[in-house]
């Protein structure tokens, strides 16, 4: 019996010693080819495994810094309501730079007139966590453009959220959130949407543009996005008058203030769309030769102007301005409109018909600005008026009046000083 076990053992002990051979001479051949590549990269110095060893260190050190505070998870920073359903989860991103930035923008308004409830967790910018979220929502495809910003979360959004829109009508939240990112008026991924001010409210609201700035302490932008047939335009138009006219005097300091006006076409198109459409009704068979002089390029003849003289000098500017309100919104026939007539312009015979030629020229020649080489130079060019579109869509501005100073503080008219003074609080007219 023994022997019969030993004779049946033989080929398990013979395929056993050949697996082990065959294995044997793998890790032979491995720990060679090993060798050689160890003695080829210290041979060669290969800079791919150099770059390997960078990339590695690189991927590591992102990593790190996606962590960041909290873990730089955007899941950190919701605030969780305890036990409440139905309850809308709201990241509120604030600054400490922004002078006079609403806690509560129109968004919010509109939660609390609908009954959504909702939980805020409010973050600054400049805080670790602040840095941490725009870092985690960059790495998400979702980008911040203006401070204060709204990021909703919209798996808490629920069927039972209910909104009434403008027009009446009953829509479910989410729809609507969906709607104004199609608007282009916000930013979503990965379920997570990201709003500015909306003026859904109707009202003026300030805002920090993030990005690249311009100007400093000493040197103070101001940049007016305006159409000349806006009515709060022309309200404001005396206020921007005394300010401009304030800081290029002097009287504000040791300052130089660049002042540019921006046309951003609101009014004028409703205008040149009314103006056809009413002379249609009224006449079918309206004059041809009037027709041609309502193009959108002689509605706009007036806003073209202004631009090129605010490119030559702010009293320039201020004088052109004056003269050409003169004409459009006087009431007593002086030829002069002063406040009164600024605010009831749309009183005057001329409202609702824009400055064409024969009045913008002759405004023009009040002005000086005639044979102004800068002045001309920038009528043939085109050149701010192409540059106000730009900065508009880069800035996302679709309102009119709306200041934006060294490229940072979006604000209404009225809080342009404020905005100067947050960069500047040396000045005399802030108090310094």
């Amino acid at each position: 019996m023994p022997e019969e076990k030993a004779k049946d053992a033989g080929p398990e002990q013979k395929a056993r010693k050949k697996a082990e051979t065959r294995k044997s001479r793998a890790a032979a051949k491995e720990k060679k080819a090993v060798s050689k590549i160890a003695v080829w990269a210290k041979k060669e110095k290969n800079t791919t495994l150099i770059i390997a060893v960078v990339a590695c260190i690189a991927i590591a050190l992102a990593a790190l810094a996606f962590l960041g505070p909290k873990g730089g998870n955007i899941e950190d920073f919701w605030r969780q309501p305890d036990g409440e359903k139905d309850t809308l989860r709201l990241i509120i991103i604030t600054s400490q730079q922004c002078p006079g930035c609403e806690q509560n923008n129109s968004i919010e308004q509109m939660f609390v007139k609908n009954g959504i409830q909702y939980a805020p967790n409010e973050i600054e910018l400049e805080s670790a966590d602040g840095q941490s979220m725009l870092a985690s929502l960059e790495l998400m495809g979702v980008k911040i453009q203006k401070i204060p910003s709204y990021i909703i979360d919209e798996r808490s959004v629920t069927n039972s959220m209910l909104v009434k829109t403008a027009s009446g009508s009953i829509a479910l939240l989410g729809d609507v959130l969906h709607y104004y990112v199609n608007q282009g008026k916000g930013d979503y991924n990965n379920s997570v949407f990201v709003f500015p001010e909306l003026y859904l409210d109707g009202q003026q609201h300030i805002n920090i543009i993030l990005g690249q700035q311009c100007g400093t302490k000493g040197n103070i932008s101001i940049r007016v996005f305006t159409d000349p047939y806006c009515t709060t335009c022309i309200i404001s138009s005396s206020s921007m008058e005394n300010l401009v006219d304030l800081l290029g005097s002097g009287t504000a300091g040791d300052l130089n203030v660049l002042f540019r006006y921006s046309y951003l076409p609101t009014d004028s198109v409703s205008m040149q769309r009314a103006i056809i459409n009413n002379q249609l009704a009224k006449d079918p068979n309206m004059d041809v030769n009037y027709a041609a002089k309502i193009t959108k390029e002689n509605v706009e003849t007036a806003a073209t102007h202004l631009a090129c003289a605010s490119y030559v000098g702010i009293r320039e500017f201020n004088l052109l301005e004056k003269t050409l309100y003169g004409i459009y919104c006087d009431q007593s026939g002086d030829g002069v409109a002063d406040f009164n007539e600024l605010a009831t312009c749309n009183d005057s015979n001329h409202w609702g018909i824009p400055l064409l030629g024969e009045e913008v020229m002759s405004a023009v020649e009040k002005a000086g600005l005639k044979d102004n080489i800068l002045y001309n130079a920038c009528l043939y060019t085109a050149q701010e008026t192409e540059k106000a579109k730009a900065l508009a869509e880069q800035w996302d501005i679709d309102r009119t009046p709306t200041v934006v100073v060294n490229c940072k503080y979006e604000v209404p008219p009225e809080n342009t000083i404020t905005a100067i003074c947050k960069i500047n609080s040396d000045l005399s007219v802030c108090g310094g």
